[in-house]
């Protein structure tokens, strides 16, 4: 192999590897798709809240079932929210939350804003 194509495989392998490298950066992270909160949001997150209160604590609440929040999950607690955000965006943007139906553009970027403003 001349070394000029040891040079070119090598600078391919280092290209290959930092985009490798670049696409998991993000991976494992607890506000992974919540993107930044914000500046001057506060109307945004009380809508936010609003989505919480009429769309998910239907069900999971410490009410729910005999005691049993759906799912194990309590949304009225601000501690279950934060530790759970991520994953309450996720499915509420993929349509598997809430069960009534999928959230209107408006309400998920409202919860959006407040679940990011929680981390």
């Amino acid at each position: 192999m001349s070394t000029l194509s040891q040079k070119n495989m090598l600078v391919c392998l280092l290209a290959f590897s930092m985009a490798a490298f670049g696409a998991l950066a993000g991976c494992g992270s607890d506000s992974e798709g919540l993107g930044e909160c914000p500046p001057d949001s506060s109307a945004q997150q009380t809508a936010g809240l609003s989505v919480i209160t009429n769309s998910c604590t239907v069900c999971h609440n410490p009410n729910y079932a005999n005691g049993t929040p759906a799912g194990g999950y309590d949304f009225s607690s601000a501690d279950e929210i934060k530790a759970e955000a991520a994953e309450m965006y996720s499915e509420a943007a993929e349509g598997a939350m809430p069960p009534t139906g999928k959230l209107s553009e408006t309400d998920l970027e409202a919860l959006r804003v407040y679940l990011a403003c929680t981390q």
